[in-house]
């Protein structure tokens, strides 16, 4: 515990900048020798993106935005002008504007040389892989994990190889992930320490994530809203402090909306796909969209390794012999790696929040208090007149019920993954809605704040799953497939997720070396994919 606050309080293990550095490092090899421009998701639109800021135009505006003409080098004189609108710019601009600042530097000092302008971008992702190693490190340690073990668990992060993949390429993905766990660092250190600063500061991050993707507006009404409910204030202060919170969070993300608005007249406006298909949408439930394609699997298999997207095909050059999209996943000792190790992480979690349920209930439901409850706040209001002895069982006895009920409605739904430890994959996709459905009511009755903070994860998430849902089969309807069935694009919320982790092997005192195996097998499962996989396929496809 010494060497945890120690390093909360601003110390580093040189261990983890280490392998902050090697990771990066790893990154940006990827990036200049493996990964072939356009191999990333929509790296045309985000290379273009950054090309029209750098190139003096303010804000490219959706429908009008071009993907660039000669991008990476193809000559435009042979083989045509390729007009094709860059539906990027639907995403706000920040990861775009901070990438063009060196992109137009370089393109002075380079003489316009296509490959460095199509490296730069590609920088600014390998260096946020880095630099999430570090932060969530800081996480670790100041819910309560030791350098050692906070050292395995943030880096395990970067050895899944479609972050690897992501890391490699440009787009704002990996940014924004680095973004959300700096908003989730200063989290946790106000639901500990309940200084004003910290929770300025989380806001701030929040409103630097809503100026990066549209997918992180879900956590700022989640983490928002958490935030107001830890506060400790009375009177007008707390209105003063409400305010201002909820002012810096959603500024960013607000003005994107009102910009949406006045241009396009929705302020979540994406593509006009919706208007487009309007009438023609096809009439079929969640059910039917489990239960006929393969989501649970798609999810799982793409969050640990989706790489390739439309390799070279993206340009003119090769139009001619390439059709669709060009992709692969990993399979093979990485995937099954991923699976055990995965598997394990959800269970150490479950573990812990069945535990905490446990002795909740062994002590007749009794609201747990820390001594900050009657400051003011909400959270103190909700555990002294909500979570009352007696009712708090019946807050478990609910959720656990209500958490079993969706997760049997999922798994019956279900298609069974048919590859090797596919049911392991199964498994966690089932734990969120018991986890969440836990959570909630332990929340509600009080706890630590590492308590607290290790229940706040799981809810988020629930929130985060739910939207995601919603929009993958929104998109259903409209297209007769899913689309969108990305574990990506639940990035902003994963650092509240890990941070939970953290207090699970904190609290279960897992120990050092049996998370180091993990690390190690994890390291090994990177290995095999770039071996067996990625790069074969990228000598394969690159013409």
């Amino acid at each position: 515990m010494t060497d945890a606050i120690s390093a909360s309080n601003g110390r580093w293990s040189w261990t983890v900048v280490m392998l902050a550095v090697v990771v990066a490092a790893l990154a940006v090899t990827m990036a200049a020798r493996v990964t072939p421009f356009g191999d990333t998701p929509d790296e045309s639109g985000h290379y273009s993106y950054v090309h029209d800021l750098a190139n003096g135009e303010i804000l490219p505006r959706l429908g009008e935005a071009k993907m660039t003409v000669g991008r990476w080098g193809y000559d435009p004189e042979v083989w045509g002008v390729e007009d094709r609108n860059n539906y990027i710019t639907q995403h706000p601009p920040l990861y775009y504007a901070i990438a063009a600042l060196p992109y137009r530097v370089v393109d002075q000092v380079s003489g316009g040389d296509h490959y460095w302008l199509g490296l730069v971008p590609r920088l600014v992702s390998a260096l946020s892989l880095g630099l999430l190693v570090l932060v969530l490190y800081r996480i670790l340690v100041t819910v309560g994990l030791d350098s050692a073990r906070a050292t395995i668990v943030a880096g395990g992060v970067a050895f899944i190889p479609t972050t690897l993949h992501l890391a490699s390429g440009a787009n704002n993905d990996i940014f924004l992930f680095l973004v959300s766990a700096l908003a989730t660092l200063f989290f946790a250190r106000f639901v500990q320490r309940k200084r004003w600063q910290d929770a300025y500061i989380c806001a701030v991050w929040l409103a630097m994530a809503g100026a990066t993707k549209m997918t992180a507006w879900v956590l700022i009404a989640v983490l928002g809203p958490m935030l107001v409910y830890e506060m400790s204030a009375r009177g007008w202060r707390w209105w003063l402090h409400a305010f201002g919170l909820a002012a810096v969070s959603v500024s960013t993300a607000g003005l994107w909306m009102l910009r949406n608005a006045v241009l396009f007249g929705e302020p979540f406006y994406r593509s006009g796909l919706d208007a487009a298909f309007e009438g023609e949408r096809h009439s079929a439930g969640f059910a039917e969209l489990l239960t006929n394609w393969p989501v649970m699997e798609w999810f799982m298999a793409h969050f640990h390794g989706l790489i390739g997207f439309s390799g070279q095909c993206v340009t003119p050059a090769l139009q001619d012999i390439c059709s669709g999209i060009r992709m692969t996943q990993v399979f093979g000792l990485s995937r099954t790696v991923f699976a055990i190790v995965l598997a394990a992480a959800v269970g150490v979690f479950m573990v812990y929040l069945l535990a905490v349920a446990l002795k909740r209930w062994g002590k007749y439901g009794e609201p747990s208090f820390d001594g900050t409850e009657r400051d003011g706040s909400v959270r103190g209001w909700v555990v002294s007149h909500v979570a009352r002895k007696g009712r708090s069982r019946w807050l478990i006895a609910v959720g656990a019920l209500v958490g079993a009920s969706v997760s049997l409605a999922l798994f019956t739904a279900s298609q069974w993954p048919a590859y090797r430890f596919g049911d392991l994959h199964t498994a966690v996709m089932l734990a969120p809605p018991i986890a969440a459905a836990l959570a909630l009511p332990l929340l509600v009755m009080g706890g630590s704040p590492r308590e607290r903070i290790a229940f706040y994860g799981p809810v988020a998430f629930a929130v985060f799953g739910v939207i995601l849902f919603l929009q993958i089969h929104k998109g259903f309807t409209i297209l007769g497939y899913p689309t969108g069935v990305h574990g990506r694009y639940l990035y902003p919320v994963f650092p509240l997720l890990i941070a939970g982790l953290g207090v699970a092997v904190s609290g279960l005192r897992i120990p050092a070396w049996l998370l180091a195996l993990a690390g190690i097998a994890m390291v090994t499962g990177l290995g095999d994919a770039l071996i067996a996989h990625v790069i074969p396929f990228y000598l394969e496809t690159r013409l």
